[in-house]
């Protein structure tokens, strides 16, 4: 989930500083300790553009915190 394209004067693009297998074990850690997150809404194009086995895994691990009880899914593809 990462942005794409360079910098253009009009946008000034940020770059994330971690690598994504870190950022999304960052998310689903937070996940974890924050049961008041009940609703997980995941949006965007990155959702169609991930490698399946990367996809599959997140939704795994999400799918198993207790406290997640919905999960929507909104790729733009």
């Amino acid at each position: 989930m990462d942005l794409v394209g360079n910098d253009v004067p009009q946008v000034e693009k940020h770059r994330f500083e971690i690598p994504q297998k870190e950022r999304y074990a960052k998310i689903l850690d937070y996940l974890r300790r924050t049961p008041v997150v009940r609703d997980v809404v995941v949006s965007g194009g990155d959702v169609a553009n991930l490698p399946i086995a990367v996809l599959e895994g997140f939704v795994s691990a999400l799918m198993d915190i207790p406290t997640s009880k919905t999960s929507a899914w909104r790729p733009r593809a």
